[in-house]
């Protein structure tokens, strides 16, 4: 009988180690657990945060227009100054952050197709009065939406537009001014606004492929002897051109051509129809805008009828060009008027 209990008790031990070990193999821990995929709550809540800005690092320092701009953490309320503004964060998939956007000279029609269905809800700012013909809103339109960053160009930040930047600093509303000294200015912006918003992997995408594209224009114009060209505008009676300090007359030289204002200092100058003729221009380029006050087939005409300039090369060989303005504003959009300008300078060559 004694025997009989030592044996049963034996027989006890070991059926109850087999089964601890068992149950041991049996039950996952908390890390086997988030590594096949069953995660914490706690785990869960954690990557939440890492994805909010997952590619960003704060605080950040950015600089953009001669000016540092510290970020402690992504702004909350952002605001668009101008379409091609706006077209950046439709592009980065970030245009539901816009709590407003200002049209500007521009409406939803002038942007890019892909584009106006992320940004047909935004909240429009209403013009203001101004002596920027009455498109900019005003100061005090944008701080009622209380917004903590601003992104639009160097006409948005002119007192006599908007605001200057200081006044927004003022108010403790981050600035952000588009680069205009160059197309390669669009990169390092969506490079910035992509650092500043957490979609710096998507921003890079973006940039890549852009690259492409100006690339491929360029390389089929790089031996190209350049067309003299202007880029013509008129508010009256007198002829205006881009001059050498703006961004259209920029982009002008980049699709290959030479601009014949270019020596002349100032973002668009009044000229002289003497001046247009004795630069003899190849080819003219016309930019269409919304709130232009001179529709733009008036001016079309206006420019062939022109007796005096008749035998200017691009009024005689009728090389007049429609470009849409909001493609020549710093933003996405160049790259397709940059290849549009190139083909039109070069047809043969695309």
């Amino acid at each position: 009988m004694e025997g009989y209990n030592l044996k049963k008790v034996k027989r006890l031990l070991i059926f109850g180690l087999a089964l601890l070990l068992v149950c041991c193999s049996k039950t996952p821990s908390k890390v086997e657990k988030e590594q096949t995929g069953t995660k914490s709550e706690e785990a869960i809540e954690r990557d939440k945060k890492t994805t909010d800005n997952s590619d960003s690092s704060f605080p950040m320092t950015i600089v953009n227009n001669g000016r540092e701009i510290v970020f402690e953490n992504s702004p909350k309320r952002p605001v668009a100054l101008t379409y091609p503004s706006a077209t950046i964060f439709a592009a980065l998939g970030i245009s539901n952050h816009l709590v407003g956007l200002a049209e500007g000279m521009y409406n939803l029609e002038d942007v890019k197709e892909e584009y106006r269905d992320a940004l047909k809800d935004i909240p429009v700012l209403k013009a203001g009065k101004n002596e920027n013909t009455g498109v900019a809103p005003s100061f005090e339109t944008v701080l009622e939406l209380n917004p903590d960053f601003a992104m639009g160009n160097v006409y948005s930040f002119m007192a006599k537009n908007i605001a200057d930047q200081k006044d927004f600093d003022a108010n403790h509303i981050k600035t952000y001014c588009s680069g205009d000294k160059s197309i390669k200015d669009v990169y390092a912006d969506i490079e910035n606004i992509g650092k500043i918003f957490g979609v710096s992997d998507k921003a890079q995408q973006l940039i890549a492929e852009l690259q492409q594209r100006e690339e491929n224009i360029k390389s089929k114009i790089k031996d190209k002897q350049p067309l003299g060209a202007i880029m013509y505008d008129c508010f009256g009676t007198d002829p205006f051109v881009a001059g050498g300090s703006s961004y259209q007359g920029i982009l002008l030289e980049e699709a290959g051509a030479r601009n014949l204002f270019g020596d002349t200092q100032g973002l668009w100058v009044k000229t002289s129809w003497e001046a247009l003729i004795d630069k003899n221009p190849d080819v003219i380029f016309v930019p269409d805008y919304a709130s232009s006050v001179v529709p733009i087939d008036e001016k079309i005409s206006f420019l062939k009828n022109k007796e005096e300039i008749k035998n200017v090369n691009a009024i005689k060989n009728d090389r007049i060009v429609i470009v849409k303005f909001i493609d020549l504003d710093p933003g996405i959009q160049n790259f397709d008027v940059l290849e549009y300008m190139a083909k039109s300078l070069y047809p043969d060559d695309f």
